[in-house]
């Protein structure tokens, strides 16, 4: 795998983090998955074990490109992503530094208003609005005897904090409204192959209108943006794995023919996660309109006992059917749970894969409460 990254795939890395840091992830958790991944990408580990029990076990990292090479695609990517944090933090303390200006603001309107509350006469406060003309003071809104009582300060603060009420109503009504379902199972076979496979999947739906009896005067639910899923089965230990939407694009390696030989360079777009934007259908089952998504979760071949976990790293296996020892379950039923997030939103949903024989009918999904 010698010389097998070219130098413009690093500005694709670069290039993807902007783009999910668009999307909602912060620049440095953005960073931090970017740099496990690529180490992942670019180095070989090899286990090995000692003593009389083999209960020592050594680990070893080996870089699969030249030291020099390694040395300048570090160098590269530690300048790249510190530019890019510099710019991000500097745009953050420049909101943070409106927010406060705009509480400072606030706060010294709400004191200037409350200072002359000991100058309070039989519980009216005294403002004499004779010589002001009415476009300041409208003749509706002027006050008996020229004065604002305390009262009517109470009613205005009363009447905001029911109004900022109202409107976490709404925002909380127009939430996305996301379910689980059992997805689709696709039986086939991959290309020029003859061994049939199996995936199997979990769909997601996010409904309009999360209260039917009142869908006339409730506001339209919002689409889930930019909706990214993790997957933790767990095995001896937990294992936690990111989810590929089943819509996107299959990340395949792309084949170059040298003199010297075939060199296969692997997508580095897959090691991102994927993001999907999931819009709100009606919750009548014989509807037209569609807008499910379903998650891969699974895949297992016929005649074997194991399955794998499938996601867009699982492009980088292509010349192995996929498969690698890092996603690999052996016999056995598992349980496991899905978690998505998007705009701030969290929800989870607890599953289990049974895989019980090699035949592929005994390899399926269900949701469990």
């Amino acid at each position: 795998m010698e010389n097998s990254i070219p130098k413009n795939s690093f500005k694709i890395l670069i290039d993807t983090a902007k783009e999910i840091s668009a999307g909602g992830e912060t620049i440095r958790q953005t960073f931090g998955e970017l740099s496990i991944s690529l180490e992942r990408l670019l180095t070989k580990t090899t286990k090995t074990t000692s003593g009389t029990d083999g209960s020592q076990i050594i680990e070893k990292k080996e870089w699969l490109i030249k030291k020099e090479e390694h040395d300048e695609l570090v160098n590269m990517y530690l300048n790249k992503s510190s530019s890019l944090l510099d710019k991000v933090y500097k745009n953050q303390k420049d909101t943070k530094q409106l927010i406060f200006n705009i509480t400072r603001l606030i706060l010294g309107s709400i004191l200037l208003v409350f200072f002359v509350l000991p100058l309070v006469n039989n519980n009216k406060i005294i403002f004499n609005f004779s010589n002001l003309r009415s476009f300041i003071i409208p003749k509706f809104l002027s006050i008996s005897a020229n004065q604002i009582v305390a009262k009517d300060i109470a009613l205005v603060i009363f009447g905001g904090i029911t109004a900022y009420i109202l409107v976490l109503l709404t925002d909380k009504l127009k939430e996305p409204t996301l379910t689980f379902e059992v997805g689709s199972a696709v039986t086939g076979s991959m290309e020029n192959e003859t061994k049939k496979h199996k995936f199997i999947h979990i769909r997601i739906k996010n409904y309009d209108k999360k209260f039917s009896f009142m869908k006339f005067i409730q506001p339209s639910t919002l689409v889930a943006f930019s909706t990214k899923a993790t997957i933790i089965i767990k095995d001896n230990h937990q294992r936690k794995f990111t989810c590929r939407w089943s819509n996107h694009p299959q990340f395949l390696p792309k084949v170059h023919t040298t003199p010297k030989g075939t060199i296969t360079i692997p997508d580095i777009n897959s090691l991102v996660q994927g993001r999907e934007d999931i819009h709100p259908q009606p919750r009548e089952a014989n509807t037209e309109i569609n807008e499910d998504k379903e998650i891969d979760i699974g895949l297992k071949y016929e005649g074997e006992h194991e399955f794998y976990v499938f996601n867009n790293e699982s492009y980088f296996y292509t010349n192995n059917d996929y498969k690698d020892n890092k996603f690999k379950f052996s016999r056995g039923i598992y349980d496991g749970k899905i978690v998505i997030s998007t705009m701030g939103i969290q929800k989870s949903q607890k599953f289990r894969i049974y895989n019980t024989s090699n035949k592929l009918e005994d390899f399926k999904l269900e949701l469990i409460s």
